[in-house]
């Protein structure tokens, strides 16, 4: 419970941030909102969206930090409203979350403080940011599943019932999926909504992380797997997903899909027709060779061309190619790494779609001179059809969402909640 002191206290925090402009703190940070008297910044706010966009694969420029703001605050809100209610349930909570989120900032980005800290500065973000924004999800999953125990513990029936009704016949259609999920908050929200997922849609096709995206802004529990579902049987699907998924290539994404609580957007990362898989989703393991040009005439061009395909004919394995890389002058080791076919731009997917283990491609001009890949290996990953614990997460996932997305609203609706232009 806050006391007429702490009301005080959160009183004079805001009264001297919104005087920030007329003493040291100006250009420094403005309020954007006010939350039951705590506020957030612009300080907040700019941190966020440079996790976001850092994350998402996208430039952090004015264009993209307007077209993703509100949407942002909006998170940044919900979070704080996590942070009040979990100090309302047990102030504790927070604590032990706060432990549990800097194992996990040392899992994914450590161990030692030092390097974490060095590793978070590409994102533009302090190492106190990252740790509220873990310590919020570790937060909120604590208490939804604590809340609603009963109804979780039911899901191991329901696990068992969807195992005994799945079979594994791999004759049968499979699509393998990711998605995006945007709840629609309310009918007044439902068009913010709408433009947030143009906005996803958009930055995707112009080179953003899907997964990336999906962990960002989807309302999905899917999202802590970034948004992955796994391979799903065709007869599972609902028919308003599988019409736009029927349409798909591997790779591709859907176009919106629009239900009465939220809009969805999918993407098709493999496929399974008459027991067969798609070649798209293959994974290439390749070398990149550069052999300098020292002229941009076209004669010298295809002399070059023609040096490098008599130099590799010969070559018939990985580590000469790395080797003949080195002996054309370059002081960097050959390029390498793993690729999934669909995952290529469209001039190298050309190029290396049906080449076999150790062929190579023709030489490709380029800037920086002529290149030819070598493909070391090539392979379909792991099937890894729905496990188990895949189907629990489903399950948890999709009641999480449901019961997160209620609990949240509540919260908004008996909050004070103030925004500031």
């Amino acid at each position: 419970m806050i006391t007429k002191y702490s009301k005080y206290f959160y009183s004079l925090i805001v009264f001297l941030l919104i005087c920030s402009n007329s003493f040291a703190f100006e250009n420094k940070s403005k309020i954007i909102s006010i939350i039951n008297g705590i506020p957030i910044t612009t300080f907040d706010l700019n941190e966020r969206l440079n996790i976001f966009l850092t994350e998402s694969n996208l430039d952090k420029n004015s264009d993209n930090k307007i077209k993703f703001k509100d949407a942002i605050i909006n998170t940044l809100i919900e979070e704080e409203l996590k942070f009040q209610e979990a100090r309302r349930i047990n102030p504790n909570l927070i604590s032990r979350a706060e432990k549990k989120a800097e194992n996990l900032l040392q899992l994914n980005f450590g161990p030692e403080r030092e390097k974490i800290e060095k590793n978070l500065k590409t994102f533009g973000a302090s190492y106190q940011h990252f740790l509220r924004l873990f310590t919020a999800d570790v937060i909120w999953s604590s208490i939804i599943k604590s809340k609603y125990e009963k109804q979780f513990m039911k899901i191991e029936e329901e696990v068992k019932s969807k195992l005994n009704e799945l079979e594994y016949n791999f004759q049968k259609p499979h699509f393998k999926l990711s998605e995006i999920i945007i709840t629609k908050k309310d009918n007044t929200n439902s068009e913010k909504s709408r433009l947030l997922i143009k906005n996803i849609v958009q930055s995707i096709n112009n080179g953003a992380n899907f997964h990336s995206l999906a962990k960002q802004f989807s309302s999905s529990e899917s999202r802590k797997n970034s948004g992955r579902l796994g391979w799903i049987q065709k007869e599972n699907i609902t028919s308003d997903y599988l019409k736009e998924i029927e349409t798909l290539k591997v790779g591709q994404i859907s176009n919106p899909i629009e239900t009465k609580n939220y809009f969805a957007i999918l993407k098709l990362e493999g496929k399974i027709t008459n027991g067969q898989r798609d070649e798209l989703e293959t994974i290439l393991e390749l070398v990149k060779l550069l052999y300098p040009l020292k002229s941009s005439n076209k004669n010298d061009i295809e002399k070059a061309k023609i040096k490098l395909k008599k130099d590799i004919m010969t070559i018939n394995d990985c580590n000469q190619f790395k080797a003949l890389h080195i002996g054309y002058g370059n002081k960097n080791i050959a390029e390498s790494g793993k690729f999934q076919i669909y995952n290529l731009n469209e001039k190298i997917k050309n190029e290396v779609l049906f080449l076999k283990k150790y062929e190579k491609s023709d030489p490709i001009v380029t800037k920086n001179g002529l290149i030819s890949l070598m493909v070391c290996d090539r392979y379909l990953p792991d099937i890894g059809l729905r496990a188990k614990d895949d189907i629990k997460r489903e399950l948890e996932g999709k009641l999480f969402v449901q019961l997160s997305d209620r609990y949240i609203n509540r919260l908004k609706r008996t909050s004070y909640i103030e925004k500031i232009d």
